[in-house]
């Protein structure tokens, strides 16, 4: 089997719905399997403390690995192109 694996937006997304509460979880990475037909793969995510302008820090979970976009298969939004034609994309997970 291929080490190599580009989840969705949509895979990173239900994903990071089972990921535990940041401010109370202590380990600083967390990996969340997705079922790929009959077999997983991992995606991890990692804990990031952020300050939050008050005087307390705040911790968030962040996925940092690349991600595919298949055409019409998510909703994105282009942004105006640049001369190298990239694009935004804004979701949010609630």
């Amino acid at each position: 089997m291929s080490k190599r694996f580009l989840p969705s937006l949509d895979q990173v997304k239900r994903a990071s719905e089972s990921l535990p509460d940041p401010m109370s979880c202590e380990e600083d990475s967390y990996s969340v399997p997705v079922k790929l037909g009959s077999s997983e793969r991992e995606l991890v995510f990692s804990r990031v403390k952020f300050n939050s302008g008050r005087s307390s820090a705040v911790y968030r979970w962040i996925y940092e690995g690349k991600i595919m976009i298949r055409s019409g298969s998510e909703r994105f939004s282009k942004s105006e192109e640049s001369s190298e034609n990239s694009f935004r994309i804004n979701f949010a997970l609630k």
